[in-house]
């Protein structure tokens, strides 16, 4: 069957049921006024509902897609990425029944897409474009990608979408063939988000640049894409409805009627509602679907940096709530490495902060993205990406210039240094091989070296503390397992878990090594006797029940650090809006 109906659906969310069911019966009558015979026909208003979360499912898949709904082409379905116990999938709610049930198949699905007929659904999942088809519930790999920046569904069968993060769309052909479909003009640093407009011969889609001039959402001709023209600057993608488009418009959902011919506006935007939200990568908090949009509000974005011990239990803090991201803790000490956003520059910055120190000391100064620090293994230095390019490092008193190591023509991340100091341990995303990691010289001398280059995923590779080890997370399986090598040539490689794993942290003596499911966190014991490492004792330690962007741990394997939500920052219900096109005016 298409549909996993193992789990309970119907009785599993009932304010999904009262408030959707509502809208289906809504949607009904809409269509009975509509076909009954009058001699005066009566507009029917637009009606507003609340689509609360179920109480078992955390909508959305992390801080990166906290959104990420898709309302099938008749407005009558609704896919969407959810949580349940820490593990993403993608889920189908029937607006006609209320039942939500997972879509088999689909783990760590995200930014579903609909087909024009609604007879599949494409997605993002283990650096590849996937569909889920319903009629058999087979799912499929379309093409690799190295980052996940939506997709829309031509009606002759093309894909749209963004191989590599950073890049132009491609266009991908019903026979398979991927081909160039926009390019980027001077000054512009990425396409995304593409949505097609009613008659399918249009397109909107995000221009990401430094350029206040060029950022925004621009509006091109399907068959002539370079024939494009920016519509609104704007910090977040538009959507298509008919020949309508949907954006944000100092933080309020507007709708603009488009004249696609004159290549403009056509009138005023219609407000739709007060606020609404966007993703850090632009992605806008709505969706459409025949005449229903359904939106969500502005996600806090305030962390909660908790000290747990192996069971969980609170046993201190870090800072006040915060944007965080990547946290890593100091080698020798309890100090923390954090990626966060400043509150007023809104740029990602690299700080760090020492409980004997009333204040965080900022140590990345540039204002582009700085992210992913890792700590040398003397505790004296820090390596961070800045501009998702370019390996940089300073010292961690920040009493000299940083110095940029490499800067690689993809995304990349740091994860590690190794024990003596001499490499720095990252991972670039390439649409070809995907992440692979490589071994960047400290001293900023020499070429890096590839370590481990291959057409899966290879990420996070962390260096044992006596420098012989490497362990990494590997998808090579199908998902996510954590593997181990010889450090710094490989050798030996053995895969330690099975069911799941990523994001490897050592134990400050080398006999433990920590990994996740989702928002649990386990230790494995290896064992080192044989030809190969071998796993012993495998033990789950806690589960964090919350959307856990990041973790360290301290090198006595006792106190973790993890990135939550902070307590006070409960997810808002959607607004289900239905009749929506009753709020446009006509076309002349």
């Amino acid at each position: 069957m298409s549909i996993d109906r193992s789990s309970p659906g119907a009785g599993r969310a009932r304010t999904w049921r009262i408030a959707l069911v509502a809208a289906a019966g809504i949607i009904v009558a809409v269509v009975c006024v509509a076909i009954r015979p009058r001699p005066t026909p009566t507009p029917v208003a637009a009606l507003r509902l609340a689509l609360a979360t179920p109480d078992e499912l955390t909508v959305g898949a992390g801080t990166d897609f906290p959104f990420g709904l898709s309302l099938a082409p008749d407005g009558r379905r609704l896919v969407f990425a959810a949580a349940k116990a820490g593990a993403v999938q993608l889920h189908l709610l029937d607006l006609t029944t209320g039942d939500t049930q997972p879509l088999r198949g689909t783990d760590e699905g995200v930014l579903p897409f609909w087909s024009p007929d609604g007879r599949a659904v494409g997605f993002f999942a283990a650096g590849k474009l996937r569909v889920f088809r319903f009629e058999d519930g087979v799912v499929s790999g379309l093409a690799d990608v190295a980052a996940a920046e939506g997709a829309a569904w031509h009606p002759n069968g093309d894909i749209l979408f963004v191989q590599t993060s950073g890049n132009s769309l491609v266009r991908r052909q019903p026979d398979g063939t991927i081909v160039a479909f926009t390019t980027l003009a001077p000054g512009e640093s990425g396409h995304a988000h593409p949505s097609l407009l009613g008659n399918g011969r249009d397109l909107v889609f995000f221009v990401q640049s430094s350029e206040p001039t060029q950022q925004g959402i621009w509006l091109a001709r399907y068959d002539n894409p370079s024939d494009r023209t920016r519509l609104v600057r704007s910090d977040a993608h538009g959507v298509a409805l008919d020949d309508a488009v949907l954006y944000s418009s100092d933080g309020a959902l507007v709708a603009q009627p488009i004249d696609v011919e004159r290549r403009a506006g056509r009138g005023r935007p219609v407000l739709l509602g007060a606020s609404v939200g966007r993703s850090p990568h632009h992605r806008l908090f709505a969706t459409v679907g025949g005449d229903v949009v359904v939106f969500g509000a502005p996600a806090t974005s305030l962390r909660e940096l908790r000290w747990v011990d192996r069971s969980g239990t609170t046993v201190g803090t870090v800072g006040e709530p915060m944007d965080a991201w990547d946290v890593r803790v100091a080698p020798l000490d309890a100090r923390v490495a954090v990626a966060r956003v400043d509150p007023q520059l809104k740029t990602l910055d690299i700080w760090t902060y020492d409980g004997t120190r009333p204040l965080p000391r900022r140590i990345s100064p540039a204002i582009d993205a700085d992210e992913a620090p890792a700590w040398s293994r003397d505790a004296t230095a820090i390596a961070w990406v800045s501009g998702r390019r370019a390996v940089t490092v300073r010292g961690a008193r920040a009493e000299l210039p940083e110095q940029m190591l490499r800067k690689f023509d993809h995304p990349v991340r740091v994860s590690d240094w190794s024990d003596d100091s001499k490499w720095i341990v990252v991972s670039e995303a390439r649409p070809d091989t995907r992440g692979d990691i490589w071994l960047v010289p400290a001293t900023g001398v020499g070429e890096p070296t590839p370590y481990a280059h291959s057409p899966f995923n290879e990420v996070h590779g962390v260096v044992s503390p006596d420098g012989r080890w490497l362990a990494y997370a590997s998808d090579e399986s199908g998902g996510f397992e954590i593997y181990i090598d010889a450090f710094p040539s490989p050798a030996t490689r053995a895969r330690l878990t099975v069911g799941g794993g990523t994001e490897p942290h050592w134990s400050g003596d080398g006999t433990e090594l920590f990994f996740r499911r989702g928002a649990e966190i386990y230790a494995v014991r290896p064992d080192f006797a044989g030809a190969s490492p071998e796993a012993t004792v495998i033990e789950r330690l806690f589960t964090t029940s919350a959307d856990l962007r990041s973790y360290d741990v301290n090198a006595d394997g006792i106190r973790f650090l993890i990135n939550i939500p902070a307590e006070a920052t409960a997810p808002r219900p959607m607004t289900v809006l239905v009749n929506v096109r009753s709020l446009l005016p006509s076309a002349p």
